[in-house]
């Protein structure tokens, strides 16, 4: 029974994964984190579950437990607004330096955790989308058995995605980024650790990449909407802002007040690419369990 390796477990996706895990399948679940305290608040404590804290990068903190490890889920990411040369250290070179670290090791397996954003037709300004791919480079120019899985809007009532989004949609006036008609696949975390799961459990690594969303396709203006009405139970009034003109002035803007803004013309890539799947047997196996939009708004918004 070999030992399974996770990075990025203080995260708001690597908490979930360990609070539906069986420790039971593993020998040993060996969690880098670079805030250990926080996952170690996760539901999961089992004497098979050990953790240690720090980045990819401190390979002697953990070499150790690769070493014992056949598979590896890597959740680590530098995600949000983060400078544009952290998101290429850690989501880029830090991933090419982890793999490294895992075929010297002789780990198999490789999950990597990539976004939906790299599909997106403009990454110009997105700088976190253009590291995601670099990523997706480097784990398939591995050598290592992998499945590259590609997440679409991740909500659970931690997720800070949700939280902006929400924040956005519960303001007396609901701006809107754009027409609002770009459409969305927004995926329920623990459904989406169900399709975690189901790979690692049975050992699935095919050397594939898949696309992960849930049920409904919705746009990006309905959702904000149904987030309102389910809050408040009315019709929000809205207010539609010219995408190309916000992102030429936050483009400018970048320039010198980069961290004073609170969003950037990348992020707001989400406004004008579709957020959608591609069909695949991952998600076709798991569609008929996963939660719809409303239920999974009502979920997050009943324990907000």
């Amino acid at each position: 029974m070999n030992s399974l390796f996770i990075t990025g477990s203080s995260g708001f996706i690597g908490r979930s994964l360990l609070s539906k895990i069986d420790p039971t399948k593993y020998r040993h679940i060996y969690c880098l984190s670079r805030n250990v305290r926080t996952t170690e608040e996760s539901p999961t404590h089992h004497k098979n579950v050990r953790f240690a804290e720090g980045s990819i990068y401190d390979y002697a903190i953990y070499a150790p437990y690769l070493a014992s490890s056949g598979t590896v889920i890597h959740l680590a990411a530098a995600t949000g607004k983060v400078g544009r040369d952290e998101y290429f250290t850690i989501n880029a070179k830090g991933t090419q330096f982890f793999i490294d670290q895992c075929k010297q090791a002789g780990v198999q397996n490789f999950l990597y955790t990539s976004s939906i954003a790299v599909k997106f037709a403009d990454k110009s300004r997105y700088y976190y989308a253009q590291s995601k791919e670099l990523g997706e480079h480097a784990v398939r120019n591995s050598g290592l058995n992998y499945i590259i899985v590609r997440p679409t809007i991740v909500i659970g009532k931690d997720a800070a995605i949700w939280k902006s989004l929400s924040s956005l949609a519960r303001a007396p006036i609901t701006p809107i980024f754009g027409d609002g008609t770009t459409k969305i696949q927004p995926i329920y975390v623990g459904d989406l650790i169900d399709c975690l799961l189901s790979i690692v459990y049975e050992n699935a690594f095919t050397n594939e990449t898949f696309e992960l969303g849930g049920p409904d396709e919705i746009t990006f203006e309905n959702f904000l909407r149904r987030i309102h009405y389910l809050s408040y139970g009315k019709e929000p009034w809205v207010i539609h802002i010219p995408l190309k003109l916000l992102t030429s002035v936050l483009s400018t803007l970048e320039k010198g007040l980069y961290s004073l803004l609170p969003v950037t013309a990348g992020q707001l890539s989400a406004f004008s690419h579709d957020g959608t799947i591609q069909m695949n047997r991952i998600v076709r196996r798991h569609l008929s369990q996963m939660k719809g939009v409303d239920e999974m708004l009502r979920l997050v918004i009943g324990n907000a």
